[in-house]
């Protein structure tokens, strides 16, 4: 096995929590049709995080079965102690990639109906992945992220 295995392995955890809260929050927040400061951008930002920090802790949630009826608090807790960093690295890389897009090539809103769009932020899902991967590597050496890794917690 590589070296690098185990640190691709976690960052691709956290990268599925940011995929999905992007899939899940952009059509939202443009079909509600929110703007602020007469911009999506802005909305598509926090909603894209909060869809990452829910989905994360919805993951957590599920493998938590073995703490009975504190399963939302254990999950809660046990993804700001592992998933948070990481999580907030790769938004704030993606985000950041959006908002250079948005500000200074296109200069207008793009719409998710628009292939551009899509285009846009699988760049900058592969731009948040190598950005969270220095995080979630301190994060597997200080031994915080090793369940998916195989050695018990």
């Amino acid at each position: 096995m590589s070296r690098h295995a185990p640190t691709i392995i976690v960052t691709y955890h956290c990268a599925t929590h940011c995929t999905l809260g992007v899939i899940i929050a952009t059509p939202i927040t443009y079909g509600v049709g929110l703007e602020i400061f007469g911009s999506t951008l802005w909305p598509e930002v926090v909603g894209d995080y909060i869809g990452a920090v829910a989905v994360g802790v919805a993951f957590r949630y599920s493998t938590a079965a073995h703490t009975g009826g504190r399963r939302t608090w254990a999950a809660m807790r046990k993804f700001f102690r592992t998933d948070l960093l990481t999580v907030s690295v790769f938004e704030f890389a993606l985000l950041g990639w959006l908002a250079l897009m948005h500000f200074l090539v296109f200069h207008e809103t793009l719409r998710p109906s628009s292939p551009v769009f899509w285009l846009i932020i699988q760049v900058g899902l592969i731009i948040g992945f190598f950005a969270a991967w220095p995080p979630t590597l301190l994060l597997i050496r200080r031994g915080v992220k090793t369940e998916m890794l195989g050695t018990p917690q």
